[in-house]
């Protein structure tokens, strides 16, 4: 146990390795598609995990027939003339919480860490400076390598809710959210102002399994912003004759 930070510095080294400023990120998302794979692409722009941008089109087949863009803004997620709550599945976010608060919050809300989780007192005594282990952190193995483990240890009947953070790199390797769905993080990079994202990542819930290529990623100035999606035309209609057209649908509406 001894080996184990306090959780205040665990989410303080990870949220320093989601960057500063603006990025572009290029992604390929694969969907399995009867004996095939539909692969569409994502442009993101991402200014932190409450302001974001993507744009969604489609490659081989279906370049130049499928395009669409999302934005989130705080809680509210806008397509076309549409606005909802963003879904409490929306999984990007977590890859762009930039403060140690934003990431406490997060997993208090998810209940894997208590409220007060970053308060620190000064020890009155050397009784109170001695080494008191967190009941929600604890030491596991994921993608064969050691993680900090928030949550408890999943039942055989069911998994838990969780979050694994490395060990020795500070990034988050796997987390499932209560609705089941299981996230997992791999093949690190390092790119500008101390960003670390991963370029493999998996999205699996109930029989379905979807994988997310990292492509590219850059900074960007302050102006790409408003220029970015302007004037972009929806086009979704191909999709409808694709054996995946509803796991597509699924996964834009709950994860993105």
């Amino acid at each position: 146990m001894a080996a184990i930070p306090r959780a205040n510095m665990i989410l303080a080294r990870t949220s320093e390795n989601a960057g500063s400023g603006i990025y572009q990120i290029e992604q390929e998302v694969q969907f399995p598609n009867g004996q095939d794979v539909l692969v569409l692409r994502e442009t993101w722009l991402i200014e932190n995990e409450g302001s974001m941008k993507v744009l969604v089109t489609g490659v081989k087949e279906l370049k130049d027939q499928v395009a669409f863009m999302i934005q989130i803004n705080g809680g509210t997620r806008s397509q076309g003339s549409s606005n909802r709550r963003v879904s409490e599945d929306f999984i990007e976010r977590y890859f762009h919480m930039r403060s140690k608060e934003a990431l406490a919050q997060a997993m208090a809300q998810l209940k894997l860490v208590p409220s007060h989780v970053l308060a620190r007192k000064a020890p009155k005594n050397l009784k109170d400076a001695e080494y008191q282990p967190e009941s929600f952190v604890r030491l596991s193995r994921s993608g064969g390598v050691i993680n900090y483990a928030f949550g408890s240890p999943s039942l055989p009947e069911k998994d838990s809710v969780g979050f694994w953070i490395e060990q020795d790199q500070f990034v988050i390797r796997k987390f499932r959210l209560p609705s089941q769905v299981e996230v997992v993080a791999d093949r690190y990079s390092s790119y500008s102002r101390s960003l670390q994202f991963p370029r493999t990542r998996t999205v699996r819930w109930g029989p379905n399994q979807v994988t997310i290529q990292t492509i590219s990623v850059s900074g960007k100035g302050k102006d790409a912003w408003s220029s970015f999606g302007q004037k972009f035309p929806t086009k979704m209609e191909a999709l409808n004759n694709q054996p995946a057209a509803a796991l597509v649908e699924e996964f834009y509406k709950r994860f993105r």
